[in-house]
């Protein structure tokens, strides 16, 4: 018996993707729905029996009717291979109400033999194989207060586990969409740390490695083995700059053993420099020559820059940014963080003859008038600041 199983699409509108005017979507989703082609190609070429996908099918609830089009068209494929899918529920594919983001998929279920949207705590009986599913669940349909889900969760483990206990086939797999207290969330934004979402994490405990051949849970995007076991397949492909190191790919799993196949996936490439720790124009000069050697037309870019603020406005960054518009694949902007090197209290030496700091303070309210106030404000602070590092100089 051979499964594919995927994880974390997240289908969506990204920032990270020009928009193709012929399809009315980003480049990036394009690079998504290639590396769940990759998946759904490698399944149809070694003729797996079954195809998994373990929830978080779109990046965001009630989403555009396109990518829904484009998520039928590649289950659709599937379908056509003779493999049967189990698509299952994660938290970004629902909201507050009964219909789930797969209700489409989930009215076709009954007339698709080889379908199955699980929406709900299900096991399922084939020749040699018990296939237990934990979607995340609709608290709202099913009446359960926040701090009671982690417990629903545990109750149906522990369900699954005697049922897995009693049974003879000969593999066991659970299948869920969460965390457990031993999973790395990783940095994705999307994500937070595995603290924020604690309804939906479990003890690793609870899978008992003598009664499951497997377990494979979604909602974590960065791909890991927790134990000999129990595995987080991770988003088909990087959701956001949180995800730039991580691998991506599917889990190939075959009589009792499995194995990571890797997805090369568009790379996300952070240009980061700290023009703190010398002269700031300098510095500028050194980086702009670095990245001129780099190849980036086929990476997402962005610049994170560190400067003092005495220094902020002797930089100007348009040239670069023009540079990485036209090199990079896609560059998505800057994020700049000023370290307040100023000095407030001013102090100054050896200029008995002259206060310049009066005479600037006079003039400045010579024209007040002329300016706004925050400016006059701005103004008369940073000029102080500008005088006192001359004189001191």
């Amino acid at each position: 018996m051979k499964i594919v199983i995927t994880s974390d699409i997240h289908l969506g509108k990204y920032k990270y993707g020009k928009i193709n005017n012929q399809t009315g979507y980003d480049l990036r989703t394009e690079d998504i729905l290639n590396n769940l082609d990759a998946a759904i190609n490698y399944a149809i070429k070694i003729k797996s029996d079954y195809f998994f996908i373990l929830g978080d099918f779109y990046h965001t609830k009630r989403p555009h009717q396109i990518f829904r089009k484009l998520l039928a068209s590649k289950i659709s494929k599937i379908l056509r291979n003779n493999i049967e899918v189990f698509l299952l529920i994660g938290n970004h594919d629902q909201g507050k109400t009964a219909s789930h983001d797969l209700i489409e998929l989930s009215e076709m279920r009954d007339l698709i033999t080889k379908l199955h949207v699980i929406d709900q705590p299900q096991s399922f009986e084939f020749e040699d194989s018990l296939f237990c599913f934990l979607p995340c669940i609709n608290k709202v349909d099913l009446n359960i207060k926040n701090e009671d889900e982690i417990k629903f969760s545990i109750d149906n483990i522990k369900k699954f586990t005697k049922e897995a206990e009693k049974s003879n086939k000969k593999n066991k797999i659970f299948l869920g969409h969460f965390g457990t207290d031993k999973s790395q969330a990783g940095k994705s934004f999307d994500l937070g740390t595995i603290e924020t979402h604690s309804e939906r994490v479990i003890q690793l405990k609870i899978f008992d490695p003598k009664i499951w051949s497997k377990v494979y849970l979604g909602d974590i995007h960065k791909p890991q083995e927790m134990n000999d076991f129990v595995r987080h397949p991770g988003s088909v492909a990087r959701v956001d700059f949180g995800e730039e190191f991580e691998e991506k790919g599917f889990y190939l799993y075959c009589d009792g053993k499995d194995e990571f196949i890797k997805i090369p996936d568009r790379e996300f490439k952070t240009l980061e420099a700290d023009f703190t720790k010398g002269e700031a124009r300098e510095l500028m000069e050194t980086f702009c020559d670095e990245i001129q050697d780099l190849d980036l037309s086929e990476s997402i870019t962005r610049l994170k820059i560190r400067i003092n603020m005495s220094k902020r406005k002797l930089i100007n960054f348009k040239g670069i940014e023009d540079y990485l518009k036209e090199q990079s694949w896609n560059y998505i902007g800057k994020t700049i963080t000023e370290i307040d090197d100023r000095n407030e209290d001013i102090i100054i030496d050896n200029n008995d003859d002259l206060d310049h700091i009066a005479v600037f303070d006079s003039y400045v309210d010579s024209v007040k008038d002329q300016m706004d106030r925050n400016i006059f404000d701005d103004l008369k602070k940073e000029g102080k600041i500008l005088i006192s590092e001359e004189l001191n100089s």
